[in-house]
């Protein structure tokens, strides 16, 4: 016995849709071209009935849409004290010498943040970074640290040094914390 499948493939919506926004956007579409037809087709029914639906199932979609943004919403915030200098000691008195440094961060939630990148850049002629950019993924609500490896160019007793934190959903720019730190 054949089992008769609902779901049909109508043109304009995708087939295979593979994440949540796409198929918000395959809706979206799909109410823009029947709100269109609507206007091309006015009657009665069109008028006080359809287009009223359609009007209702727009509003639901990008009601939708605000409370996955607010949900999945994520900033990246430094932890350092009142000067923004970090906490640790690094020896950047000692020209060459291969340093770790710890940049304390958090996710202020309230859930993960989704391709979670830092940037970080100094002066080149004081401290070299291996990797300016670290890409960390997901990270949960809370506490965590970005780890950047370099080399002291020139000795020096404190280096500046700009960190900027970026977290996406789905190619979306969720948040961006970027300050300037002495450590």
């Amino acid at each position: 016995m054949r089992r008769r499948t609902w779901l049909r493939s109508e043109p304009g919506l995708r087939s295979s849709t593979t994440s949540w926004r796409a198929c918000w956007m395959d809706c979206k579409q799909a109410v823009g071209d029947q709100l269109t037809y609507c206007e091309a087709h006015s009657n009665f029914l069109t008028k006080r009935y359809f287009a009223i639906c359609l009007a209702i199932a727009d509003a639901a979609l990008e009601k939708f849409l605000t409370s996955v943004r607010g949900r999945f919403k994520a900033q990246i915030v430094p932890r350092l004290s009142e000067g923004g200098i970090l906490q640790k000691r690094y020896p950047f008195r000692e020209a060459g010498r291969q340093i770790k440094l710890s940049t304390p961060l958090r996710n202020q939630g309230p859930g993960i943040a989704s391709n979670v990148t830092v940037r970080i850049e100094a002066d080149p002629e004081r401290f070299l970074f291996a990797n300016e950019e670290l890409l960390l993924g997901s990270v949960a609500a809370g506490d965590f640290s970005a780890v950047f490896n370099g080399e002291v160019a020139w000795k020096a007793r404190t280096v500046r040094a700009k960190l900027q934190s970026l977290a996406r959903l789905s190619g979306r720019l969720l948040a961006i914390s970027a300050a300037t730190r002495t450590v």
